[in-house]
């Protein structure tokens, strides 16, 4: 449907999902600099990456590169983005100067870490487009971190995945496959900044027969099955 729409359509149902935000991934750019600006028009939630610098300050600002922070029920959630650096291969959009993008993850993690730290978040995720080997070694090359949700390489994460951070503090790395096929369901445990896996829970769910078509998003897709 991408093909077709051009993304228009994908953005309109997931403005009708209510997402909080999301973080950028390498797709967002298939269609260039300018067909960029305009998607990111039409979301109607945050769009986040801290590893994205763009020609245009406006850009930068209205990406909100460093963080965003969410307050739920009392507690402090702070959130980054990062894509992937293979970016510079994938697409053409780095070649015309419209963006860079920094592939010194790590570093770019740790400055956003250390910022939220800052905003005395009582816990800090990071939303990657990275691929899943590369997220599971990122989680081991900084501190502070309590948990990964990615992306990328369509992983199915089944398990609760954990590695330790470099102050030996345990990380949640998860992935949820691809093509809304599946739910994923993170319940994170943090006390004192430490992230306690016995605490916490992660549960894969496929989104199938079970769950009832919503009338509504049905009759809108509805022109784009036929023409597709």
């Amino acid at each position: 449907m991408g093909a077709i729409t051009k993304g228009d359509a994908i953005i309109d149902i997931m403005n009708k999902v209510n997402y909080d935000f999301a973080a950028i991934g390498n797709h967002e750019f298939d269609g260039g600099a300018e067909e960029f600006v305009k998607l990111l028009d039409l979301f109607k939630y945050p769009i986040i990456s801290s590893n994205l610098t763009f020609r245009d300050d406006a850009l930068n600002e209205r990406i909100k590169r460093t963080y965003i922070v969410k307050t739920k029920g009392g507690v402090k959630v702070g959130f980054f983005g990062l894509t992937t650096p293979r970016l510079v291969h994938s697409s053409h959009i780095c070649e015309t100067g419209f963006v860079s993008v920094d592939s010194d993850t790590v570093k770019v993690a740790q400055t956003a870490i250390d910022e939220l730290k800052k905003q005395n978040c009582d816990m800090i995720l990071a939303v990657t487009h990275l691929g899943y080997e590369d997220e599971l070694a990122l989680a081991q090359q900084v501190h502070g971190l309590n948990a990964i949700i990615g992306g990328h390489s369509h992983t199915k994460v089944d398990e609760l995945t954990v590695r330790k951070n470099l102050d030996g503090d345990p990380v949640i790395i998860t992935q949820t496959c691809c093509y809304a096929h599946y739910l994923g369901k993170l319940d994170l445990c943090v006390e004192n900044g430490k992230t306690v896996v016995e605490k916490s829970k992660w549960v894969l769910e496929p989104i199938d027969a079970r769950y009832n078509e919503d009338a509504k998003v049905a009759k809108y897709l509805a022109p784009f099955k036929a023409e597709l």
